[in-house]
């Protein structure tokens, strides 16, 4: 008896493992506005976290929404963080890019609207061309097969004068569960490598007083 626990135990971890292994997750933004055109900042946002099982049968879908974002009290969380603390365990920007290539994001598909303004003409239009040329790299890195009907940007600079932001945004952003779990792995890793060091050195500082 109990040996048929333990393989149906196995069976059933053996099971979950190979769903994660070969699932995708998915971050489908159906909707995120962010504007300030009537000079109050206003922050719209419809969202699903999902999961399909070989990117083709959904087994998960969590809604997010600004509604839920507000019950989490994000804000009062954010101001408790011990900001020395994170800024400690922080990676390199070389780290942090090197971990976002492993991630291999691709990008299902994305819809974007931009309409900004500044108080400086010339800083409009250089904002303007500098994202536009971070979404074209974006999405040559992201995209396997592009296709108009799916990719779509539009970046329109505001000569009013006025620091304006008009931000309309719908897209689906995809990573494969198993790149999650070895990002996982590795900043796990790195933790305790940077804690074993931090022991070290406070061992090495100790012995200097014999």
């Amino acid at each position: 008896m109990i040996v048929v626990f333990f393989i149906c135990f196995f069976a059933i971890i053996a099971l979950i493992i190979a769903i994660l292994l070969l699932s995708v997750l998915k971050i489908d933004i159906e909707k995120l506005v962010i504007n300030n055109i009537n000079h109050k900042i206003k922050f719209n946002l419809e969202s699903n976290i999902q999961i399909w099982l070989l990117n083709r049968l959904k087994i998960l879908n969590i809604k997010i929404t600004d509604e839920t974002l507000k019950k989490l009290n994000i804000n009062e969380k954010m101001k408790q963080l011990d900001i020395k603390k994170i800024e400690s365990t922080m990676l390199s920007p070389k780290e942090t890019i090197t971990l976002i290539k492993k991630l291999n994001i691709k990008l299902g598909k994305i819809d974007l609207k931009i309409a900004l303004g500044t108080v400086n003409v010339i800083l409009t239009s250089m904002l303007t061309v500098i994202i536009s040329t971070i979404l074209s790299f974006i999405l040559a890195k992201t995209v396997k097969e592009y296709k108009k009907s799916k990719y779509y940007y539009n970046i329109q600079p505001n000569y009013n004068g006025k620091n304006i932001v008009n931000l309309d945004l719908n897209c689906i952003i995809e990573f494969k569960i198993v790149h999650i779990i070895y990002i996982i792995y590795i900043l796990i890793k790195r933790k305790r490598v940077d804690k074993n060091e931090r022991a070290s050195n406070r061992r090495t500082y100790d012995y200097s007083y014999e």
